[in-house]
């Protein structure tokens, strides 16, 4: 056998093999895909679409279009209009979704008047001329749906501009290259899975000057003090393998802007990777979006107001184990109040005192629940632990008790609000859990416990409780309540998750049991700390195999595992709904320097378990996990980019050989 023989045959297999494997990854992808958690939207009436006259004749005139939707008989101008931009060959009609989302919040007439342009579904991904005609078109829609308004006494004098895909690619080549347009006209962007930071592909020399110019105008506006544009950037994780995530992170490269970028499986009440499409018809993202854009509407013209309103609806907080860990944007409201300011008295009250670790369900009756638990805090280490179905706002309350109190049940009642209390998903429901892990440190921070502390000389004449409260309900529900207390952190708060420093437990599983079988406790969370952990499509991760056993019949809590990364908001969580779970880690990347990702706060994980289960976790690291980890849109593109790449060299290598036989 000749050399160019031997060379046939090795192409041959590399090539075999390449395919091989390209189609094992995208049947993996199709099997395996993160499961679709978004309910449809329903639309309450029939859609119209109402055609404005657009005075625009540049470019070619290639039949743009203007258009407002509107439902059955719900006609009128109202307050705040809301230009929708599709993108690459996207339909104008799109914008029903997040329309018709508004009616689930009020009972009748819109706060929004909603607009979409037709832009004739142009494949404006692949030609920066076309992006550059469709931005002079929504210049002169924008000031065409502002013309309307002139006749109403109080016009609104700017419009909120919500791109999806390379829509927000539109709309930010419209801010920078129209920086007057923003300063008066443009006060809120909302970007959709769209590639802010940089483009999916670079067709052409005008995308890359779109781009361009963008960056700078990013970097300029960042750089001004409270300038009034507020950008929300949010992508659709996993499920989104057309724009990878960090294409829409815009936070990290502009640190002085007032931007807020999250992951649709990040936001509260949201918890839910989004497909391209799907991100424009997800129920729980659409009612999000229409709640956000209410509060603004009625907010001053401060930008870090404005965006605050974003921040506390959208981030999904972890719980905290430490006082000092909250956010400085969030300020505790002092509340110095008898129990009779706050609590109405035909509340029904329930006392499970001297209880320890318990689940237990409630029905609540119309006129609602008090339930009283306690007492806590005579070690100062103790740790209390509360999930709660079913609830509202303030639904945690501080009960104070002093050695006077005669027959009330509380001598002072103070709500425990944000930031010591959270929301997390419920996966029983696809709803929330109200979550909250109370420390006395946090008691103390609350200003009614210093005033107090001033009367009495003695604290231990105080005895502390926590109260669980649901507000009037007629329907009489039912509420799950779980309570898990700790004295010693180290047993639930674990420093860091074991780590293999070597390759050789690469090459197939090998796990390390973390817990033994008779774990206890609801709340355990493990850091990853960013020296071992610096994770990227490109390195191997670690992977969590969660084996449940033994569980009592009638399950009323699902356990979950929660992924948590603070610096840049992330939140991701996976429901134990079998025997064994297996979770491979897909933290978000960085855009800054690994000298700077390792100054950031680390990355942790919560672990949620059932009480009524017994419960085994190992971390394990392997190959074969990898393989899958290619599938994830950060790196899927360019890795099917790249083999297909050496398909074609290894064919015309092979081609070029039997030619010179």
């Amino acid at each position: 056998m000749g050399y160019c023989s031997v060379l046939s045959v090795c192409c041959w297999i590399m090539n075999s093999w390449l395919i091989l494997f390209l189609a094992w990854s995208g049947i993996h992808w199709y099997m395996y895909p993160e499961s679709n958690r978004c309910i449809l939207t329903r639309m309450m009436d029939y859609p119209e679409y109402e055609k404005i006259d657009v005075d625009y004749y540049g470019r070619n005139c290639l039949g743009y279009g203007l258009y407002r939707y509107q439902e059955g008989s719900r006609y009128g101008l109202y307050n705040l209009p809301v230009l929708f931009v599709t993108g690459s060959k996207g339909s104008f009609k799109t914008v029903r979704s997040l329309a018709t989302t508004i009616y689930d919040l009020v009972q009748y007439n819109s706060p929004f008047d909603y607009y979409t342009v037709d832009l004739n579904e142009e494949q404006s991904a692949l030609n920066g001329e076309i992006i550059e005609r469709q931005t002079d078109f929504v210049d002169k829609a924008i000031s065409t749906i502002l013309g309307i308004y002139v006749i109403l006494p109080n016009p609104p004098e700017h419009i909120v501009l919500i791109g999806h895909s390379v829509g927000s690619v539109v709309i930010l080549n419209l801010l920078s290259t129209r920086w007057s347009l923003n300063q008066t006209k443009v006060k809120l962007v909302i970007s959709l899975a769209g590639p802010l930071y940089q483009p999916v592909i670079l067709p052409d020399r005008s995308m890359a000057q779109i781009h361009y110019r963008a960056h700078n105008y990013l970097n300029q506006i960042s750089m001004i003090s409270n300038y009034p544009l507020v950008i929300i950037s949010i992508t659709g994780g996993s499920r989104d393998r057309i724009v990878p995530d960090i294409l829409g992170y815009i936070d990290q490269a502009y640190p002085g802007l007032n931007s807020l970028s999250l992951l649709t499986s990040s936001i509260q009440n949201v918890w839910a990777s989004c497909d391209h499409r799907c991100i424009l018809w997800c129920l729980q993202l659409m009612l999000r979006l229409n709640q956000g854009l209410m509060v603004h509407k009625s907010l001053s013209t401060d930008p870090t107001n404005r965006l605050n309103v974003f921040r506390n609806l959208f981030i999904t907080k972890p719980l905290l184990t430490n006082h000092t860990l909250h956010s400085k944007r969030d300020e505790t409201p002092e509340f110095n109040l008898k129990s009779s300011q706050l609590i109405s008295p035909h509340m029904l009250w329930i006392h499970k005192t001297n209880q320890g670790n318990s689940i237990m369900d409630f029905y609540v009756p119309y006129n609602g629940l008090l339930i009283k638990f306690g007492p806590y805090f005579d070690n100062p280490e103790q740790h209390v632990l509360f999930l709660v179905t079913n609830v509202s706002n303030n639904w945690l309350h501080l009960c104070i008790e002093t050695n006077d109190t005669n027959d009330k049940h509380c001598d002072y009642i103070v709500p425990i609000t944000s930031p010591y209390i959270t929301r997390l998903p419920n996966p029983l429901t696809r709803t929330f859990i109200g979550a909250g892990l109370i420390t006395l440190s946090m008691i103390q921070k609350l200003p009614i416990f210093s005033s107090l502390v001033l009367n009495f000389q003695d604290t231990k004449d105080l005895k502390l409780y926590l109260v669980v409260s649901s507000d009037t309900n007629s329907l009489w529900d039912s509420m799950t309540i779980l309570i898990d207390t700790f004295d010693n952190v180290n047993q639930r708060i674990h420093s860091n998750l074991p780590n293999h420093p070597s390759l050789l437990p690469f090459y197939e599983k090998s796990p390390v049991t973390i817990f033994n079988p008779n774990l206890t406790g609801i709340f355990h969370r493990f850091y990853l700390r960013p020296e071992f952990y610096y994770l990227s499509p490109s390195t191997i991760s670690p992977s969590l195999l969660v084996k449940r056993t033994n569980c009592s019949i009638g399950r009323r809590f699902m356990g979950m595992i929660t992924l948590n990364t603070i610096w840049c908001n992330y939140f991701h969580y996976v429901a134990f709904e079998n025997e064994e779970t297996e979770i491979t880690f897909q933290l978000p990347i960085s855009h800054v320097s690994l000298s700077n990702y390792l100054k950031e706060s680390p990355s942790f994980i919560d672990l949620y378990l059932d009480p009524n289960c017994v419960y085994e976790v190992s971390v394990y690291y392997s190959l074969v996990s990898w393989f899958s980890q290619i599938n994830s849109p950060s790196f899927y593109a360019f890795w099917r980019l790249t083999l297909w790449t050496f398909v074609v060299v290894i064919n015309l290598v092979n081609v070029s050989t039997d030619s010179t036989k």
